[in-house]
């Protein structure tokens, strides 16, 4: 094969391989929206106020299509497309500060999930709850565009005591150190010997860069108290699991 026709081969299957790379986008893309029109009304209207995504999850009926971790991930992933397109509608004119709102909540979340995995040692649960983390946000915005308190909240600047840092610490090794337990089922290998002196060091710097993290992003009660809640919900689905 002379050169020319190798080069126009070449690029003949660049064309065709970028084309069917579209293609595929824009079917999954279609096939997204079709989903998220088919079950809008269960996502979004199942009550007269938005649920969370977790408590329509448990309401659901038929999970075929939603099955399993990763089917329960891509639930959460609609849910947070469904509400996120109602959020920006009632956002209005403050689209730009509901904007920075949800990237604030988003990079709180990821953080105390990301410091949580340190402390236990990794597993699925965190990938799958990192997939799931913008539908909790989207519904936190949800009920914050539509409860003037939490908007107050969100008013009132907060800074950072040294007692408050500790507090939020210590309520953050609580839980963590509770979960670990879990995980080990009440081996004597306490994490720190099992992980190894250097590792744990490796930790305890990723864990203190992430309090420092939140400490610049909870400016203000509202995000404070949503990082709390996040905190909080970990220890009841623990405590849950203790009474099953």
């Amino acid at each position: 094969m002379k050169p020319k026709k190798i080069i126009i081969f070449i690029l003949s299957a660049i064309v065709l391989a970028s084309c069917a790379s579209l293609y595929a986008e824009s079917k999954k893309a279609a096939k997204e929206k079709s989903l998220i029109e088919q079950h809008a009304s269960e996502l979004l209207l199942l009550s007269q106020e938005v649920l969370s995504a977790e408590k329509l999850y448990e309401k659901r009926s038929d999970l075929s299509e939603f099955g399993g971790e990763c089917g329960q991930d891509y639930y959460f992933e609609l849910y947070a497309l469904s509400l996120k397109e109602e959020n920006d509608k009632k956002a209005g004119q403050r689209a730009e500060e509901i904007q920075k709102i949800r990237a604030n909540l988003n990079e709180i979340y990821m953080t105390l999930n990301e410091m949580f995995r340190l402390v236990v040692g990794g597993g699925t649960y965190f990938g799958h709850e990192y997939q799931r983390i913008p539908a909790r946000t989207e519904y936190d915005i949800y009920r914050f565009l539509n409860d003037k308190k939490l908007q107050e909240a969100f008013k009132a600047t907060v800074s950072w005591t040294e007692k408050d840092l500790i507090d939020f610490e210590e309520f953050f090794w609580l839980v963590a150190g509770r979960w670990r337990g879990d995980i080990d089922e009440g081996d004597t290998g306490y994490w720190f010997v099992e992980d190894g002196y250097k590792r744990v060091c490796d930790k305890m710097y990723e864990i203190k860069r992430g309090l420092i993290k939140l400490e610049e992003t909870c400016t203000n009660r509202f995000y404070r108290e949503r990082a709390e809640a996040y905190i909080s919900s970990k220890m009841r689905a623990l405590l849950g699991r203790e009474e099953e």
